[in-house]
């Protein structure tokens, strides 16, 4: 049996930001790359969205879309839950 460290606890403690602070720029990196493309997104899915701040930055840049953020730790989802608003939503499980 396989103990997972993002649905046991073991993860967070290990990383008690869940990496928060490159979320700036990774979601810069989204940003850029849809400007790119010319495209405005209407909904924005996260797989693996952890403490959801990725997505959090991404629903400020593009307040029209319906955003939502998916992970397997449900300790992930508890942080991520303090960003959630009415089009940002976060869920736990595992999607697959």
């Amino acid at each position: 049996m396989t103990v997972n460290i993002y649905t046991n606890g073991e993860y967070l403690k290990n990383n008690e930001n869940w990496h928060v602070e490159d979320s700036a720029w990774k979601a810069l990196q989204i940003i850029k790359m849809l400007q790119r493309h010319a495209w405005t997104p209407g909904s924005i899915g996260e797989v693996g969205c952890g403490a959801g701040e990725v997505l959090f930055q991404l629903s400020n840049n593009y307040r029209d879309a319906d955003c939502e953020g998916y992970d397997l730790s449900p300790q992930a989802i508890e942080i991520a839950m303090s960003r959630a608003s009415a089009h940002l939503r976060f869920q736990s499980g595992d999607i697959a």
